[in-house]
């Protein structure tokens, strides 16, 4: 006998408007499933309960959820960084950069968004995978590129904020 799958939900935001703008609620994944024995279950990325009161193990559809839940936000920034994200983002060049080199990683960006390609980052090398092939030990290296674009994005924003409020004085 198998272990029954009554709800399976994936991690999404819900979309609620107020007055002054909208707010985006996340709701988590889960899958809700009777066991064996009868006992039915509600596991989520988090549940620390791999092990049903009867002993029959459940650690695989934990893990399910861990890899659907950390795939969502990725989705969500493949569509945006395909729209021009990283452009948007970059703005105009900076005194001494060249504008041509924004570009070409503004376009890189698209092109590897349009295949799905995300970046891992592991003992200071950028590598690039599908996203539907991450498995939950690239989670760590994934996490680790998105901290460092991020990095890069605000340092590049605050130097410029300096330079540009250093000019007007």
């Amino acid at each position: 006998m198998a272990h029954k799958i009554i709800e399976r939900v994936d991690a999404h935001y819900e979309a609620r408007e107020v007055p002054f703008g909208t707010v985006y609620e996340w709701h988590p994944a889960y899958v809700a499933l009777e066991c064996y024995c009868g006992e039915q279950l509600i596991l989520t990325a988090t549940s620390p309960k791999t092990v049903c009161r009867c002993g029959a193990d459940v650690g695989g559809f934990v893990n399910d959820v861990q890899e659907r839940e950390g795939r969502v936000p990725d989705r969500l920034t493949l569509e945006k960084r395909k729209a021009g994200q990283l452009a948007n983002l970059l703005g105009e060049a900076l005194p001494g950069e060249p504008s041509a080199a924004l570009e070409r990683l503004a376009d890189e960006d698209r092109r590897q968004a349009e295949v799905g390609l995300v970046a891992l980052m592991s003992m200071g090398k950028v590598s690039y995978k599908p996203l539907e092939e991450l498995s939950p030990k690239d989670m760590p290296a994934r996490a680790a590129a998105i901290r460092l674009r991020m990095t890069w994005l605000k340092e590049r924003r605050d130097g410029w904020l300096a330079r540009s409020s250093s000019r007007r004085t």
